[in-house]
């Protein structure tokens, strides 16, 4: 994953310094080379790491005297022949994709973000005009940050290149803190451009940004306003366009410096796309090697509580898959040699801040190391699924149908007469109470609690990720805005691994089609979700991966392995209780606590992953003030 930041000063000539103190902190990440340019107020940088293999080509960032501007890139454009045709440029595999994305630049100018097509993010300065202009792509694992000042301009696709300018003064952003400890208001600190560093801002996906005169300005170019739906008399005919357009995008993320590899569970997203990478790879004579996370103590956990509503051990489907596709070399990790408190801590080094799912931190370490270890540059994955592919649909917003009530009375009577009346007038009730069991079991500190009176804002209204929707496509529009923290994570770990992480589901085409499908598509007339994923993978995946009724459970044997290895929260809980200023943000007297007593019972694994969030949180804290 390469890096692209710079800086631009007002009056000031650039500073050398300033730049290679952000790439200081990068400076020991995997790459290939690193190249800047200073020109007058103007200083970019860019740490390539070959993603492609036309990346050996590139000769940024660049000074062109001709427009008088700087520009910078990195990212994969898939969409090279369309462009070279446009530009009118002769394809050449000597012409890097960056290459392309300037030439653009000079044609589009501000309206590039529409021309291009993959992951990627730019940024180009104006001498003459004073005018600074960064994009980025919609959903592609790619980030930029920003910080301003009266003096200067800086950005990176890294967020350790702000922290570490010299004259920066690390602040929390502590409302920003809470939100993400205790999922009060989330959704809308997620949905922001917000990180946890105050004055520290990250691009969302399909924006752009502009500084002229010394006003910054963010605006969204994608996904655009009023889409209209696609109507056909038969459901295979979005089925068909949909598997185009997947076939389409995964052969498109193949094209890599290094070998491609896959995540695999047995879901439905890295499912279909390991089965159709490996079905495109066959064509080249190649194999894919897929890498998948099953649990350590699979005999223990045939006596947990939840074995009987969820599927606590994929080991199973994920084989089943393997010999569906025949081309597919698999690797089960079991994580053994790895903890989950020190995939964690990895994670929070990696990424500068903590996550909600912090317990599954250990698995993923395990697999980008074992992706890089192996020789694999690109590693493909399925996360945005839920939001496209293998989206569920929105039951209750199905239109009536007298077939379907006499076919399906029972269904029906549920999903579209009672479900509905649950929606309107006791879904928010449910919804604040759950989230306000979850606020008071968190570890906040009690100061913190009053300061926001978070617990009365929650009784006041619902503060979560949860509602209703009048339209589906609000639900749609609900998981792009949110989508773009998984990207930024993606972005961090690449970086810090060594490795491409790429989505085909997250395709723009795709996902551009993808908002266009009507709500019934994704049902079948007995009220079967996720139908499309389905219709398009029959024949291929095998009917106990597409129509498994339990959901997987991430990190089941979670409980099993912190038990093993919880003398390093015990470690680090003690460290923790020797730092007075934390007590301000952290209830340290309640881990202290909650250590000794979830252990005796294997019931708590809700507890015990709030708990290692909240560990991670408090040693992020620790580590970063």
């Amino acid at each position: 994953m390469s890096s692209i930041f710079g800086i631009v000063n007002g009056d000031e000539k650039a500073d050398d310094n300033f730049l290679e103190a952000m790439y200081a902190p990068l400076q020991d990440f995997p790459h290939h080379k690193f190249d800047k340019k200073l020109v007058q107020e103007a200083a970019f940088g860019k740490m390539l790491n070959y993603g492609t293999p036309e990346d050996v080509y590139d000769a940024q960032p660049i000074y062109l005297s001709e427009p008088n501007i700087i520009f910078t890139a990195e990212g994969r454009i898939d969409n090279r022949e369309e462009l070279a045709k446009n530009l009118g440029l002769s394809m050449n595999d000597m012409r890097s994709d960056t290459f392309f994305m300037l030439q653009a630049y000079l044609k589009y100018g501000e309206e590039t973000q529409h021309k291009l097509k993959g992951d990627w993010s730019f940024a180009a300065y104006h001498f003459n005009t004073k005018e600074l202009f960064l994009a980025r792509d919609t959903m592609g694992y790619t980030a930029l940050y920003f910080y301003k000042t009266d003096r200067y301009f800086a950005f990176s696709s890294s967020i350790k290149s702000i922290l570490a300018l010299p004259d920066f003064k690390r602040e929390l952003n502590e409302p920003f803190f809470v939100s993400n400890l205790t999922l009060w208001k989330v959704d809308e600190k997620m949905m922001s451009d917000e990180t946890f560093f105050k004055n520290v801002f990250v691009l969302k996906g399909g924006y752009v940004l502009k500084i002229k005169d010394n006003e910054l300005k963010t605006t969204k170019y994608w996904p655009p306003e009023n889409i209209q739906e696609t109507h056909y008399k038969n459901k295979e005919d979005y089925t068909d366009q949909m598997s185009e357009l997947l076939y389409k995008s995964v052969n498109a993320r193949l094209r890599s410096y290094k070998p491609v590899a896959s995540m695999l569970s047995g879901g439905l997203d890295s499912s279909t796309v390991s089965y159709i990478a490996a079905e495109l790879l066959k064509q080249q004579n190649k194999r894919l090697t897929t890498f998948s996370h099953v649990p350590l103590f699979k005999k223990e956990l045939t006596n947990n509580a939840l074995v009987n509503a969820r599927v606590l051990d994929e080991t199973p489907f994920m084989e089943a898959i393997v010999n569906a596709s025949g081309n597919i070399d698999p690797f089960y990790l079991d994580s053994k040699d790895i903890s989950p408190w020190q995939g964690s801590i990895q994670c929070a080094d990696a990424i500068n801040g903590f996550i909600h799912g912090a317990s599954n931190t250990y698995w993923l370490t395990d697999i980008f190391k074992n992706a890089v270890q192996k020789g694999y540059g690109t590693l493909l994955t399925g996360e945005g699924g839920n939001g496209s592919t293998s989206f569920a649909g929105v039951d209750y917003l199905l239109p009536h149908s007298l077939k379907r009530f006499i076919k399906y009375p029972s269904a029906y009577i549920r999903r579209q007469v009672l479900k509905p009346m649950y929606v309107r007038f006791l879904k928010d009730y449910h919804d604040e109470r759950s989230l306000k069991t979850y606020v008071s079991n968190s570890y906040l500190s009690t100061e913190l609690f009053k300061k926001y009176s978070i617990l009365e804002d929650v009784q006041k209204k619902h503060s979560g990720l949860l509602r209703q929707f009048s339209h589906v496509s609000e639900n749609k529009n609900l998981f792009i805005s949110l989508y773009h923290m998984r990207s930024s994570l993606g972005a961090a770990f690449g970086a810090y691994y060594g490795i491409e992480m790429r989505d085909p589901i997250c395709d723009v085409d795709l996902l551009n089609y993808f908002l266009t499908i009507p709500n019934t598509v994704f049902f079948d007339d007995g009220f079967n979700n996720r139908m499309l994923v389905k219709r398009m993978m029959k024949n291929k995946l095998p009917d106990k991966v597409l129509f498994e009724k339990k959901k997987g459970l991430q990190s089941s044997d979670i409980f099993f392995r912190v038990e093993a290895a919880k003398e390093e929260l015990f470690d680090e809980a003690a460290i923790l209780a020797n730092i007075n200023w934390l007590k301000a943000y952290v209830d340290i007297d309640k881990i202290e606590k909650n250590l000794n007593t979830y252990f005796n019972d294997e019931k708590r694994q809700i507890e015990i992953q709030s708990l290692i969030k909240t560990m991670q949180a408090s040693t992020f804290l620790r580590k970063s003030f």
